[in-house]
């Protein structure tokens, strides 16, 4: 892992709550033990945190403020007044939230490095959270022809193992600013209430990625809580991923 991939991971990491860190989150906080720079890096961003997230907790309102609203209400009196209080209470509100919602997720949308690790990280995140589907059909035909008129990757080769298994749907994406194509499948196995498919196939062009795998030959890794395949072929590079078993994954392709 590059420092700058280990800095994207730990701009979403929290120190102070009390969660597990998974299996990246884990690789890039030992990196802090032999990489002074990345570790002086983390501790300004920790320290930055902290300090907004201390001062947005220790915004409190005016004293007797719910009272104060709540008769001016009732009273209906002194409207401009009233108007101007409740937009003071609205901006306060919007400032605090707008505030937490940055810690949140704000460092979330740092632009992402243009390697083959940032957008395989991407893809297991979108095969985990996906909602719905740009097509919903079974038939591997159609889902190609519409592919090809979003202008996504059309002219892909499935790997054997998925002839059997039954197609879902697809989803015409983009990667910094680069077509995907996301081909879903259900392999028949217990599902989640309201999901539909639990095994995802990318194809995007292998020239868009620099550091793509060169190899035909699958090699394979966990991403995301996802067991993930990885090869290119014709001209196009695949990342097949699944919540199942390594096994699993093996048998599809």
């Amino acid at each position: 892992m590059t420092r700058e991939a280990a800095k994207q991971i730990l701009l979403l990491h929290r120190p102070w709550l009390d969660t597990p860190p998974d299996t990246e989150t884990a690789e890039a906080l030992a990196m802090l033990e032999q990489d002074a720079a990345l570790r002086a890096w983390f501790e300004q961003h920790c320290q930055w945190q902290r300090a907004v997230r201390n001062s947005v907790r220790a915004v409190s309102p005016p004293e007797a403020f719910r009272e104060q609203i709540v008769s001016e209400c009732q009273a209906r009196r002194r409207s401009m007044s009233r108007r101007k209080l409740l937009a003071a209470a609205t901006t306060i509100l919007l400032i605090g939230v707008g505030i937490e919602a940055y810690l949140l997720f704000g460092d979330r949308i740092a632009p992402e490095e243009v390697t083959f690790a940032a957008y395989e990280r991407r893809m297991g995140r979108d095969a985990l959270r996906l909602y719905r589907m740009d097509l919903e059909t079974n038939n591997l035909t159609t889902i190609r022809e519409f592919l090809a008129t979003r202008q996504s990757p059309a002219n892909y080769e499935l790997p054997p193992g998925l002839s059997a298994v039954k197609a879902t749907g697809c989803v015409a994406t983009k990667w910094q600013g680069r077509p995907v194509s996301m081909i879903c499948f259900n392999t028949g196995k217990p599902l989640q209430p309201n999901q539909s498919s639990d095994l995802f196939l990318f194809v995007m062009a292998e020239d868009h990625l620099p550091d793509a795998p060169k190899s035909q030959i699958p090699t394979f890794a966990k991403v995301n809580q996802l067991n993930v395949a990885r090869w290119s072929a014709g001209g196009n590079t695949y990342l097949l991923a699944t919540e199942h078993a390594l096994e699993e994954l093996q048998k599809n392709l």
